[in-house]
């Protein structure tokens, strides 16, 4: 996965994803726990209810940062990456 090249974040931006299956679910997780392993903070931007909508289902939207606006996750990522420095 490119997180082994030690990116300083890694935003996932789902802002025109109109359908999500449990495929793209498993994705992010897995992404979620890359993230965690290497250490590179993470966002995950949609306003989609498709995406949202499993996401609180599964009560995956508790352990995911899921950010509903692009300058949000920004804005939070940059806190973030502060923190960790």
């Amino acid at each position: 996965m490119e997180l082994e090249l030690g990116p300083p974040v890694l935003l996932i931006d789902l802002r025109e994803v109109t359908f999500c299956s449990s495929d793209g679910i498993s994705a992010l997780v897995r992404a979620h726990e890359a993230a965690r392993v290497a250490a590179v903070p993470y966002a995950i931007v949609t306003g989609r209810v498709a995406v949202l909508r499993p996401l609180r289902m599964l009560a995956l939207d508790r352990v995911l940062q899921v950010h509903r606006d692009l300058s949000d996750a920004k804005a939070w990522l940059g806190i973030v990456s502060r923190l960790r420095s």
